[in-house]
């Protein structure tokens, strides 16, 4: 009998056991489960506390240029001309659509095309320009308000796109070029045949506006003031507070060091010693950033209006009037110029509008030259 309870005895004992035993095995297993379904709804549920970087409107292609030798038979109304030497580079673009060509001085004093070709672009051009030598093309283009910037060697074979840049130049010899971003930043740039070799240009400013390279160095114009750089590769600044209230629209980089700035009413020039002299215009200036030019030898600027131009001989301190002592700009009447650069005679200035590419000399058109646009047999390239 004491054997058979104290076996029951066990009996129940070793069941009530196995019962908690079970028990604390279902709250362990409950316990994990817990865990594990916290564990994954955290990760699933984190990257809802993680701060989002919006992205940008546009992301820039590794090639603005999708085709070189595309059909360029557009209206074109819009162009650009550079000087150096017995070259000269023209480029003139609508919409996505671009073409150039290479010109050259004989000693005859005919002019030459010897060089040219297209492109197809993947955003609206809002300026371009051809080295002289027709090696390089500096493009602007912008989409959605963004701004880009592509330095490019001609035959597609080099290429180097800034993004965020709505400023850019090219040095009259097109060796140099220099491409300013909207954070202020400015990148100096060598261009050679086979490499690109660039270097930050000091100070970064916000207040950015404009580049312009002379043969001299640079100079910008940042807020309310105009920087000259010296020795790009190791610069020095000098800096002049600009005159007036008037918005400023281009400039250039004098021979001598100094500065021509255009606004809508005048050109100022400043020696960056605290002097400046002025000059009135008699009708507004175009609003451009290439609508002041200067001839080689430092004498001469033009400035581009809506329906003719503006000589100013620096050396007598006064505008270039006609024979006839009519306003400068009033006697070479012309239907919307599109761009002007003085050719290696500084008495003689280059003029492209819509009724083509004309050469004055002495305030006299004297010739204009064929529309000869050539194609350069290089290869399409793409993004």
């Amino acid at each position: 009998m004491g054997i058979d309870d104290g076996g029951q005895f066990y009996e129940k004992e070793k069941r009530k056991n196995d019962a908690k035993r079970r028990q604390l095995r279902l709250l362990a297993a409950f316990a994990l489960g817990w865990l594990l379904f916290s564990v994954m709804f955290f990760l699933s549920t984190v990257g809802d506390f993680t701060p989002r970087v919006p992205t940008p409107t546009w992301t820039p292609p590794a090639q603005l240029v999708t085709a070189l030798n595309a059909p360029a038979d557009a209206p074109f109304e819009a162009g650009s001309l550079s000087a150096w030497g017995d070259g000269v580079g023209q480029a003139q673009w609508n919409g996505e659509t671009l073409r150039w060509r290479a010109l050259r001085r004989m000693t005859d004093g005919e002019w030459l095309t010897v060089s040219g070709g297209s492109a197809r672009l993947e955003a609206l051009l809002a300026h371009a320009v051809l080295s002289p030598d027709g090696q390089w093309l500096l493009m602007i283009t912008q989409r959605d308000g963004l701004y880009q910037t592509q330095l490019m060697r001609t035959d597609g074979k080099l290429s180097h796109v800034q993004p965020n840049a709505p400023f850019g130049a090219l040095s009259p010899d097109g060796r140099q070029a220099v491409i300013g971003q909207a954070s202020g930043a400015i990148t100096y740039y060598a261009l050679d045949s086979s490499a690109l070799v660039s270097a930050q240009l000091p100070p970064r400013s916000p207040d950015l506006r404009l580049l312009a390279l002379g043969s001299s160095g640079l100079v910008a114009l940042d807020g309310g003031a105009a920087v000259r750089y010296q020795r790009l590769l190791n610069p020095t600044t000098a800096s002049a507070p600009l005159i007036g209230q008037a918005p400023t629209y281009a400039a250039v980089l004098l021979s001598t060091g100094e500065a021509a700035v255009l606004s809508a009413d005048a050109v100022t020039i400043y020696d960056f010693q605290g002097g400046y002299r002025r000059y009135e215009l008699e009708r507004p200036a175009l609003a451009r950033s290439d609508a002041l030019v200067v001839s080689a030898d430092g004498q001469q600027l033009a400035v581009l209006h809506a329906d003719g131009l503006t000589l100013i001989r620096l050396s007598s301190g006064r505008p270039l009037l006609p024979d006839v002592n009519q306003p400068a700009l009033g006697f070479w009447p012309m239907e919307a110029p599109q761009a002007a650069v003085f050719s290696p005679n500084p008495d003689e200035l280059l003029i492209s509008s819509g009724g083509g590419l004309r050469v004055v000399d002495a305030g006299q058109v004297v010739r204009t030259l064929a529309e000869d646009w050539p194609a350069a047999p290089v290869e399409s390239i793409g993004r």
